[in-house]
């Protein structure tokens, strides 16, 4: 798989993870960052374990994106990641509010 397909697909994550957070926790995509995101799972009461994962996640597919050389060694595990994290949080109730930012 060469460069550009690894940068299609971590733009396709990325926009597609931050996609789902704002949808989960009824925000604004553009208002979707590591920042942002830490005090909304707070606030929704998410374990701290997970907003850790949540956070590395993000972290990892911008780094992944940002950075210049072969990168689909590790496409598989930080999609792993992205559906683990998905189906925690997926598996427990979220209340709904509005984040002021």
């Amino acid at each position: 798989m060469g460069s550009t397909d690894c940068t299609a697909f971590y733009t396709l994550l990325n926009t597609e993870f931050k996609s789902w957070l704002a949808e989960k926790f009824s925000m604004e995509q553009q208002d979707v960052s590591v920042k942002t995101i830490n005090q909304v799972l707070d606030k929704a009461g998410i374990e701290n374990g997970t907003a850790l994962a949540v956070e590395q996640l993000m972290q990892d597919i911008e780094w992944q994106l940002y950075t210049p050389f072969e990168r689909n060694d590790t496409m598989n595990e930080i999609y792993s990641r992205a559906q683990q994290v998905l189906q925690t949080i997926e598996g427990r109730p979220v209340p709904r509010y509005t984040v002021n930012l």
